[in-house]
């Protein structure tokens, strides 16, 4: 996900010594004074990178101003659009949508897997704007983005608009979000996976432990990666688990984690849906799970957790389990069954209310 701060690489002078001074703030989740260094070191130079920290930066304060400079990750972080896209906008240099109504527009998938399960919510929203819509997501989404919309192709035209500068066009904030559910799991695939998984009595435990592409990039207060044997060892509950992740499966199995083969994240939403527990970590199976509004699933987070996680109800339903202090998974874990948390429930309650 295009959401970690960045830093550049030459000899730092004052300009750039406020940037890390900055992501050193942030990464403590010390926002305001993270701000005003990334103010400071603003004033003194238009630093791409200082002006996108800043950005993130107030997302986590939960100002969505913030996304009014979200497009910079594109020039200095990692731009995940599809080469068709990459044409449409850099090389054709399409129009940007701006809430014109009745034109034909394409949504442009950017960042990860997980941003674009979590701002499918907006496709509504801009249909009632504008109900000539087509998406252009990559091959891991298609399936499950088009029961909201069709897809786009070669041969799509009309307006463009990256899925988070629609945070800006449809001035969206943490008060207005839509709520899920706003995916389905699609029954087909649902029938498919009851099948395949049987049902041996034992409570269904979905998980996920690792982000496919690694986290080493990633500062340690907010690595998002639990080593799979801490994983189980921290685990609170029994049942048989289930990995909701397609990475990693060779080693679930020895381990006695039912993994089987998931094509893509319509597969992934429709076994989710036959879980009684999710415990995942930030990662697109854990925006699945919130999309098509699991009741009983719990985000095991870092302790400098994204932006997403602070402010806005984006998954009303789930509950946060964030460590209380850098690598302390164990106090995230704590939180799934801690009777004083407040963004908790303890598991057997909430298996005795989804009883009755």
């Amino acid at each position: 996900m295009a959401d970690n701060l960045v830093i550049d690489l030459f000899e730092p002078d004052i300009a750039t010594q406020h940037i890390y001074t900055g992501v050193d703030c942030f990464h403590r989740n010390d926002f305001e004074s993270a701000l005003v260094e990334f103010d400071m070191s603003l004033a003194i130079d238009e630093n791409p990178y200082a002006r996108f920290n800043r950005a993130l930066t107030l997302l986590s304060l939960g100002r969505y101003e913030g996304f009014r400079d979200w497009r910079l990750c594109w020039q200095i972080y990692r731009c995940e659009l599809s080469e068709r896209a990459k044409q449409w906008y850099f090389q054709e240099k399409r129009p940007i949508w701006r809430g014109e109504p009745d034109v034909p527009l394409i949504l442009l998938h950017e960042a990860g897997f997980g941003d674009g399960i979590q701002l499918m919510r907006l496709v509504p929203l801009v249909q009632e704007i504008n109900p000539n819509v087509v998406l252009d997501m990559p091959a891991p989404l298609q399936r499950l983005a088009s029961q909201l919309a069709p897809l786009a192709d070669d041969d799509s035209e009309g307006m463009i608009c990256p899925m988070f500068e629609l945070m800006n066009v449809l001035q969206q904030d943490v008060t207005t979000i839509p709520p899920p559910p706003y995916l389905a799991p699609d029954p087909i695939l649902r029938e498919k996976w009851t099948r395949r998984i049987g049902n041996g009595g034992r409570r269904r435990i979905g998980i996920t432990w690792s982000v496919k592409l690694g986290s080493g990039h990633e500062h340690p207060a907010a690595r998002r990666e639990i080593p799979l044997d801490q994983f189980l060892e921290l685990l609170p509950i029994d049942g048989q688990l289930y990995s909701l992740q397609t990475q990693e499966r060779e080693k679930a199995t020895l381990h006695g984690i039912w993994a089987d083969t998931l094509d893509d994240f319509a597969d992934v939403a429709a076994l989710a849906s036959l879980m009684d527990t999710i415990i995942s970590i930030d990662t697109a199976a854990l925006h699945v799970a919130g999309a098509i509004g699991h009741q009983n699933t719990f985000a095991l987070l870092p302790y400098a957790a994204t932006w997403r996680w602070l402010h806005g109800n984006w998954y009303p339903e789930m509950k946060l389990c964030r460590q209380k202090s850098p690598a302390d998974w164990a106090s995230a874990f704590a939180d799934v069954v801690g009777s004083d948390s407040r963004s908790c429930i303890p598991l057997a309650a909430a298996s005795a209310a989804k009883a009755v």
